[in-house]
């Protein structure tokens, strides 16, 4: 019985992980699809409408997709956890970019490169790894803000 309760835990936790997978490269084909109208859609609702944008359907898939990842990752790194992921990468990529575009690329780096630095600094000060995730992403937006506004008060001089 106790193999066979490992067996199924075993092939659940495979089946989480394709079902992860095929979730990323969905996400990934329809924001390649529908760039150009998410992008008028999140910046301008009237102006979308007007341009013959399917407004609703379109809003709709944005919900959709926001609110199945937040559930497919919600068990494996917590729910602060996603709601730091979700925002402050996105948020730090706003302040060092242009357009929209600047800021995914941009939000998704730093997103990877300061979780992955987390985890690192989780692993050698044996700390919980997604708090450890959380504060540096926030200590960096901090920072990063705070020389944002030292540059702005120096270029105006």
């Amino acid at each position: 019985m106790v193999e066979l309760l490992r067996y199924c835990a075993k092939n659940l936790r495979v089946n989480k992980e394709i079902i992860s997978e095929m979730w990323r490269c969905l996400r990934m084909v329809v924001v390649a699809v529908f760039f150009h109208d998410l992008r008028i859609l999140t910046f301008d609702r009237t102006f979308a409408h007007i341009s013959g944008i399917k407004v609703t359907l379109l809003d709709l898939l944005l919900h959709l997709l926001i609110s199945v990842t937040c559930v497919v990752v919600a068990n494996v790194v917590g729910i602060v956890m996603i709601i730091a992921l979700m925002t402050i990468p996105a948020a730090m990529g706003n302040i060092v970019s242009r357009n929209l575009s600047e800021t995914m690329v941009s939000g998704t780096v730093f997103g990877v490169c300061l979780a992955m630095l987390g985890l690192l600094m989780s692993l050698t000060m044996e700390t919980p790894p997604g708090a450890t995730v959380v504060i540096v992403l926030g200590v960096v937006f901090v920072v990063m803000i705070l020389l944002k506004r030292l540059y702005e008060r120096l270029s105006v001089r």
